[in-house]
């Protein structure tokens, strides 16, 4: 099978799961076999810097060739591979902490990597409309537009918080939940190989018995259709609680629009009524018949948006912590907080809150007054998660003072000068869609100073901080 088949087999796939949700997928184990897939995979993989990185068998993508990938088809019909244990490393957090990272074995990536385009192709069909993590075509910054363009006039938010979710998945949960779209006792042989490999620290061998394998390729795949379940149940609380087409009439907003029409009749100016009339709130934000509920998801992460009244938010907070408990998930009910969307909310990076509702706020356009929209949503850099992130990468202290990057000062002058524009142009990247963008403009600040202070150290020279950092 070539690889125009096999992408012709992987499209059909895609589109029998579309049209038909409750499909079983069956001889999936077959396809990974396929050698055009592994080649496939091993194209994708290899285009990325990080995977030279020697795994836990010390090998990279670069040894890769026609006789091995035939010799992993042979044994995965045998069913005599067997996964390597992941290598695991600690990164840091922001929070002082450290978190785990696995560094699979170079073959473990390219079935990995092939059995993910598998399942995309059975779940990315199926899969929530408010899902964005780690899905192709969909990021942080489709959550956030999603969040901007769709949910004005929320009144509470509810940002999710659930403690250690991927360590946390629990193994037999996920595969009943697989074995929803898919029959092969192969396949979920091998998957059960994948998720109990284990890990290597400090040159012990240590199983997995519950969470997703850290740092695997296939892990986000596998936690997205675990959270699918979760998704679905939002679902089933926004189709609940939604209620009205749309909002009644402010009471004073109609009595006034009346009045403007029965003094046109008379003949009568009514230039001021206008005037007033602009700087009312059309629709009653207070209609009890008027009920939404949104919903955006990025991979752990998730936030709710409810407009109705508090009590609402409330129930639909408990009803996701008692979901999330069938799962085997905990809930962090310190960090689950119910917030004012006037009073705002952290969601991936941002602060994200809604415009107050003013009789005031007039703004003249074409030449007549029009009172600011209530409700609207406002994205910003989140300031002190940014900051925080250059104190623990060593861009500054934690006064913000700018200081040399010791760790690149081995560097050459071009690779340190590449290096702070690839973190300033990411920071830049990432916030240039929100609102006052120059929020972020101390980022840049720092990491220019920082660039200085590391060039004065490498050649044995001194600077001085003149600049004023900019107002945030």
């Amino acid at each position: 099978m070539n690889s125009n088949k096999i992408q012709k087999r992987l499209e059909v796939i895609a589109k029998t799961n579309r049209e038909k949700p409750d499909w079983v997928n069956r001889k999936i184990f077959k396809l990974l076999t396929n050698i055009e897939l592994l080649k496939h995979a091993y194209n994708i993989i290899k285009s990325n810097p990080g995977n030279m990185t020697p795994g836990s068998d010390n090998q990279t993508i670069d040894g890769m060739s026609l006789k091995i990938l035939s010799e992993i088809i042979r044994d995965l019909k045998s069913e005599k591979y067997q996964f390597t244990p992941v290598k695991r490393i600690y990164i840091p957090k922001k929070n002082g902490k450290t978190r785990p990272l696995g560094l699979p074995a170079i073959k473990d990536k390219i079935i990995q990597k092939a059995l993910q385009i598998i399942l995309e192709a059975i779940y990315e069909p199926i899969f929530s409309n408010n899902s964005h993590g780690f899905r192709p075509g969909r990021s942080c910054h489709s959550a956030l537009g999603k969040i901007y363009n769709v949910w004005t006039s929320t009144k509470w938010f509810i940002e999710g918080d659930v403690e250690k979710c991927f360590d946390s998945i629990d193994h037999h949960l996920l595969m009943d939940t697989i074995r929803k779209k898919i029959d092969d006792p192969k396949l979920e042989r091998l998957l059960w190989k994948i998720l109990r490999a284990g890990y290597l620290e400090f040159k012990q061998h240590r199983p997995s018995l519950i969470g997703i394998p850290q740092g695997s390729i296939i892990g986000p795949t596998l936690a997205n259709i675990y959270l699918h379940e979760f998704d679905l149940f939002v679902d089933t609380l926004i189709q609940k609680y939604t209620r009205g087409t749309t909002r009644r009439i402010n009471k004073e907003y109609q009595q006034l629009s009346n009045k403007i029409t029965y003094e046109r009749k008379m003949g009568r100016d009514t230039t001021i009524l206008q005037k007033k009339l602009s700087g009312l709130i059309k629709s009653d934000h207070m209609d009890p018949n008027y009920i939404r509920v949104r919903y955006v998801r990025y991979a752990d992460d998730w936030l709710i948006g409810i407009i109705g009244p508090y009590k609402l938010a409330q129930e639909i907070k408990a009803a996701c912590r008692d979901k999330l408990e069938e799962l085997k998930l905990t809930l962090n009910t310190d960090k689950t907080i119910i917030t004012k969307a006037t009073t705002g909310c952290k969601f991936l990076g941002c602060q994200i809150l809604a415009t107050k509702p003013s009789k005031h706020k007039l703004q003249k356009k074409n030449g007549s007054y029009q009172r600011l929209s209530a409700g609207r949503i406002v994205i910003y850099a989140d300031v002190e998660s940014i900051r925080q992130k250059l104190i623990n990468e060593k861009f500054c202290d934690k006064k913000n003072f700018p200081q040399c990057k010791g760790q690149w000062i081995n560097l050459s002058d071009e690779e340190i000068i590449q290096n702070f524009s690839s973190v300033n142009r990411g920071i830049y990247n990432y916030y240039k869609e929100t609102n006052q963008v120059s929020k972020v403009s101390f980022a840049t600040y720092i990491l220019e100073y920082s660039l200085a202070k590391t060039l004065a150290g490498k050649h044995k020279t001194s600077i001085s901080v003149r600049h004023k950092m900019p107002n945030n």
